[in-house]
C-alpha cells in the first residue's frame, strides 16, 4: 500500500458530506486528510452522479459485502409538495 497523499473522496459520518481533499490511505482502511487543504464539498455533485446511475439501471442497483450480505440502492422520482 503506498503511503503517498492525492487527491481522494472521503465521507464524514459527522457532517453527513462527501469531500474531495488532499488524502492519505491508512492501513486500517480508512483515509487521513493531510496539509492544510480543507477540501471541498461536493456531496451534491456525487448524489447526483449516483441518482444517474441507479436511475439507468432501472431505479435499482445492487451489491454483494464480503460477509455474504446484499445491499440494495432504490431511487424514485416523487412529486413536490410544494
Amino acid at each position: 500500500m503506498s503511503n503517498t497523499a492525492k487527491l481522494q473522496l472521503g465521507f464524514s459520518p459527522l457532517t453527513k458530506t462527501i469531500m474531495l481533499a488532499k488524502m492519505r490511505d491508512l492501513e486500517g482502511g480508512g483515509r487521513l486528510r493531510v496539509g492544510n487543504d480543507k477540501g471541498r464539498d461536493v456531496t451534491n455533485e456525487a448524489v447526483q452522479l449516483v441518482w444517474q446511475l441507479v436511475m439507468a439501471e432501472g431505479g435499482e442497483i445492487g451489491w454483494e459485502l464480503d460477509d455474504g450480505t446484499r445491499m440494495v440502492l432504490k431511487a424514485e422520482k416523487m412529486e413536490s409538495a410544494l
